[in-house]
């Protein structure tokens, strides 16, 4: 007969200080709400706490209040609350809308960035560009994404040109009115362009770059 140390623990909602250090263990088993809020310093500070449990084996699940695992719930209830408000929370496509003073507007939305190490949501690799855009093909009133286009307003602190190449490709081909973006925060102002068949003019008389 082979003596098992089993430590069972659970709802500890962030609270990780234990009253004395525990004994060589066999099998840690958390059994959910780690967490209070979710938030991702919750869950540093839970994985600190489980690391320094002397046991070879820690199998863990979340809980109701662990709800950042759960990405559709997650979601849910992240987007109810714009709901809430009377807020639109874009998903990524076109969108048409008629305003109040009658005129229709159609937005083409996405939230996705280039990124070579995922550093939170919403990222793809550089190379796999060309998919999250290939959606915007027809004509926009306005283009809506958190990243910019290549080699506008998309120069970082150290000089790199940071945006999409694909995503300056494709808001070529909608021609919006209007294409508003973030991201590069030394890339902040605004450029004054004009379609051509070809190619992109610049109106730098009217151009603000702020630096």
């Amino acid at each position: 007969m082979v003596t098992t140390r089993i430590f069972c623990i659970g709802d500890t909602h962030d609270k990780t200080a234990w009253p004395r250090r525990l004994d060589r263990l066999d099998v840690v088993l958390p059994c959910g709400d780690l967490t209070s809020k979710s938030t991702l310093s919750e869950f540093r500070r839970v994985v600190h706490f489980l690391e320094d449990l002397d046991a070879p084996l820690k199998l863990v699940i979340p809980g109701n209040h662990d709800a950042t695992l759960d990405p559709e719930a997650y979601y849910r209830m992240a987007k109810q609350l714009f709901v809430d408000a009377g807020i639109t929370l874009l998903s990524q496509g076109t969108h048409k809308f008629t305003l109040e003073n009658g005129a229709s507007l159609s937005i083409y939305a996405n939230p996705y960035t280039p990124s070579n190490i995922s550093t939170g949501g919403f990222q793809y690799r550089p190379d796999d560009s060309e998919r999250y855009f290939s959606d915007l093909r027809e004509h926009v009133n306005i283009v809506l994404t958190h990243g910019p286009p290549h080699g506008m307003l998309d120069r970082d602190y150290e000089s790199r040109l940071c945006g999409c190449p694909d995503l300056l490709a494709a808001v070529s081909r909608a021609k919006p009115l209007l294409h508003v973006f973030g991201h590069i925060h030394k890339g902040w102002g605004a450029v004054f362009a004009t379609w051509e068949k070809e190619r992109v003019q610049i109106d730098y008389d009217k151009t603000w770059p702020l630096r």
